[in-house]
């Protein structure tokens, strides 16, 4: 973790400090002022254009701010391409790491022909997709459900899929699963996905941690928490739906060691496109590839080693052996 640390705080990412400034009500002039001399991340140009454009519409900074904001998104622009994730998985996963690297070369499998939602009213269909995974629980899976607790179902016309907040990070009397409603929510089948990552997944996982109450947590531990709602996504998946989404997440991998940023916006512009995503969605995963190094492949790396452990074990054996350890990225440990 200290190695981690020391990796985040000698690293700035140029698109996480443009929200912070630009969004929140935090003191900006100490956020540009820690950051001047730190060293930016790559952004490539369409970003730093995003970026320019973030800033310039601002109406909470000042003249001076905006200038010191515009002198960091060129710089990152500037600065040479270097991919950062062995140094950033390789103390998560260890000796495991080059092991699971290796399912890069598994197979794209293809895309199902699913079924539309566009007529379908969205909090319905969520609610009926609910009730079908927590009373016909895939078997790999069977008990979670139980500890899953009563959540609020929130829809919202903004991009993205899903997410799953937990009233321990808000502060709200219930938990709360927002489901986004826009056209990137291609069909039925990728939905029931989405929602068993989100449900199953994410549900099941914050609920059992103020059960079990480890002695220490890290909420952003992201191979733990997204790898194991990417395994609950799997195992709650049509087969051929799981077979494309685990083969398409095993073909990301090719990018761990890509220097190229040109042919990595590429591939990832293909793979999103191909799956029939709309541009925003290529954008800001392409976004997330440069500005929050690790946070992608968190997700194939974590779900590949659970799938691993799930072999020779199960989830409750898991999680039952880990009530006497620390919740984190410590794979390697484990």
């Amino acid at each position: 973790m200290e190695e981690l640390f020391d990796f985040f705080v000698n690293h700035l990412s140029v698109g996480q400090m443009i929200s912070y400034c630009c969004d929140e009500a935090g003191d900006t002039d100490s956020a540009i002022n820690a950051a001047i001399d730190v060293e930016p991340l790559y952004t490539p140009e369409f970003l730093a254009r995003k970026y320019y454009s973030r800033v310039s519409k601002a109406k909470r900074l000042k003249s001076q701010q905006k200038d010191a904001l515009n002198s960091i998104i060129k710089k990152s622009t500037e600065t040479n391409f270097i991919n950062h994730h062995r140094e950033i998985f390789e103390p998560i996963f260890g000796a495991d790491l080059d092991r699971l690297l290796r399912h890069s070369q598994a197979t794209l499998k293809p895309q199902i022909s699913d079924k539309s939602i566009l007529d379908r009213n969205l909090l319905e269909l969520t609610e009926e997709i609910i009730d079908e995974l927590l009373n016909t629980t895939p078997a790999p899976l069977r008990g979670l459900p139980e500890i899953i607790p009563d959540f609020e179902i929130v829809i919202a016309k903004d991009p993205g899929f899903a997410e799953y907040w937990p009233r321990s990070l808000t502060g709200n009397d219930m938990d709360q699963l927002i489901v986004y409603d826009n056209p990137n929510q291609i069909g039925y089948q990728n939905l029931r996905a989405t929602i068993g990552h989100e449900v199953l997944g994410h549900g099941f996982f914050y609920n059992l941690i103020e059960r079990i109450r480890p002695e220490f947590f890290d909420h952003g531990a992201f191979a733990l928490v997204e790898g194991w709602a990417t395994w609950c996504e799997w195992a709650t998946c049509d087969a051929d739906l799981r077979d494309h989404l685990r083969s398409a997440k095993c073909q990301s991998l090719k990018l761990f060691d890509c220097v190229n940023p040109d042919e990595i916006q590429d591939q990832i512009k293909a793979r999103t496109s191909g799956s029939g995503y709309t541009k925003d969605v290529s954008e800001s995963s392409i976004e997330n590839f440069f500005q929050y190094p690790g946070m992608g492949l968190s997700y194939t790396l974590g779900a590949l080693w659970f799938e691993d452990r799930f072999k020779s074990s199960s989830p409750r054996v898991f999680f039952e052996a880990m009530r006497q350890r620390e919740w984190g990225d410590f794979f390697s440990a484990w």
